[in-house]
């Protein structure tokens, strides 16, 4: 079986799997690395505060032009269906880690993922999103360290109490 590892499991990671299980002449062992639980979520789409509108909704996406509702739908139930009934016969998992370095060794990859692990693929796929937010060179000094300045506008778990004029977000 060709090896296949994408790393990022979010909106493109799991369109690339999806493609390539559609699309592969001979079963795939597809690996996605994905620290989130969710494949296909990504930082667009994991986020859980409603105001928090990336890009357009997960509707207006789709993977494939003969099934339009087909991401969204595919994102509200699980992705680990599609690894059932993909028409290839690919073996579709999800590494549940952190890619932390990638060697080509001859016509080999290797990843070497945050849990110590190393996997090796014949193909590697890099689809990873976004770094976490930073504050902007000239408030990178005490400023960033004040409770009231959000740096990550996704770090729902931390809430603004106790400056005049804002409420705590109680969505």
């Amino acid at each position: 079986m060709t090896a296949v590892i994408v790393i990022g499991g979010g909106f493109t990671g799991a369109a690339v799997a999806i493609a390539l299980c559609r699309r592969a002449q001979i079963p795939l062992d597809l690996a996605v690395i994905e620290p989130r639980v969710e494949v296909g979520r990504g930082v667009a789409y994991s986020a859980t505060d409603r105001d928090h509108r990336i890009n357009a909704p997960a509707a207006s996406h789709f993977v494939t032009a003969d099934d339009l509702e087909g991401f969204d739908r595919w994102l509200r139930q699980t992705g680990d269906q599609h690894a059932a009934r993909n028409p290839s016969g690919s073996r579709l998992r999800h590494i549940h880690s952190r890619a932390m370095r990638l060697a080509q060794k001859g016509e080999q990859f290797q990843v070497r993922l945050e849990n110590g692990e190393t996997l090796i693929g014949d193909l590697a796929v890099v689809t990873t999103s976004n770094e976490a937010p930073r504050p902007p060179a000239p408030f990178a000094t005490d400023l960033s360290s004040d409770p009231r300045f959000l740096v990550d506008p996704w770090d729902t778990a931390r809430r603004l109490v106790g400056v005049e004029g804002l409420e705590p977000s109680t969505r």
